[in-house]
């Protein structure tokens, strides 16, 4: 079961981690899986839409069907 309060002290002591350390050692921090999924996720979609523009993946029938 989650447990908030546990999450809330976990959360300010890494703040309290993150605040003492200097500037040199933020950038040493490496980024965690989240940003890179989230990035990746604007690289997908761009691929996405440069490919629909480009008719690589066309989400529209090549003729209409007439219902005549």
């Amino acid at each position: 079961m989650f447990d908030l309060d546990a999450e809330v002290l976990r959360w300010r002591e890494r703040q309290e981690r993150t605040s003492s350390l200097s500037a040199a050692e933020l950038d040493e921090q490496h980024l965690g899986i989240g940003f890179w999924a989230w990035s990746l996720s604007f690289v997908c979609a761009a691929a996405a839409l440069w490919l629909r523009d480009h008719d690589g993946a066309s989400v529209r029938a090549k003729q209409s069907v007439s219902h005549e």
